[in-house]
């Protein structure tokens, strides 16, 4: 996705539109406030679930949630003609982001039996890396909305004429989620039935999950 963004040569800063503008100002409450939310430590209970249909449950929920944000970012982040759309689209990525933070906390409440605290901590790590890309991005772009001369500068780019700043926010599978693979299937060896089904699950998540973004296009054609 892409967003044209005119820029005067003889000026130190760049002149945004206005809806961009808006929209950096309005993603920066949500990227302040997003490490202190994942910081947040939950009451934890005794729950005792399943562990193995835990983990699966919550792979799913995960994939279900990275499109959501997906969504939000392509037909939403990308697409805004002003500030009052920049408001709205930030908005609903931030309810998209306290969905995932909401199951990133109900996985730390739980206080796993001592068999299933290997499971329950690949599954919690597996969220915070997805929360910590997330967080990144978000960061990244609102640099870059606040001082586009700035950050093209800082990456080598030029800053006069017609410039792409690509934004891409990539989920890819985590070294967290290749041991919780491997832990899955060890757990799941003694049901063939259960083996079978943990290996067609957690194999999917081997796989690349997903790769979006922004590329903003800095500049006129001249």
């Amino acid at each position: 996705m892409a967003a044209s963004l005119e820029i005067e040569e003889m000026a130190e800063e760049s002149i945004l539109p206005s809806s961009l503008v808006a929209l950096g100002e309005a993603l920066r409450p949500v990227a302040l406030k997003l490490p202190t939310d994942m910081a947040r430590e939950p009451l934890r209970t005794d729950r005792e679930d399943d562990m193995l249909e835990f983990a699966w449950g919550h792979l799913g929920m995960i994939r279900e949630d990275i499109q959501r944000i997906e969504s939000e970012i392509n037909d939403g982040l990308a697409v805004v003609d002003s500030p009052a759309d920049a408001h709205r689209a930030a908005g609903r990525l931030e309810v998209r982001l306290e969905r995932l933070l909401a199951r990133y906390h109900d996985v730390k409440s739980v206080r796993p039996s001592p068999d299933d605290a290997e499971g329950w901590s690949l599954v919690r790590d597996v969220y915070r890396r997805l929360l910590i890309e997330i967080r990144r991005w978000i960061d990244e772009l609102v640099e870059v909305l606040g001082d586009p001369i700035a950050a093209l500068e800082a990456r080598g780019l030029p800053t006069e004429g017609r410039v792409e700043l690509p934004l891409t926010l990539t989920i890819t599978a985590s070294p967290e989620l290749e041991r919780l693979i491997r832990w899955a299937e060890d757990r799941a060896a003694a049901d063939e039935e259960e083996y079978q089904a943990s290996r067609s699950t957690f194999g999917f998540w081997a796989l690349l999950l997903a790769v979006f973004g922004l590329g903003w296009i800095f500049g006129d054609d001249e």
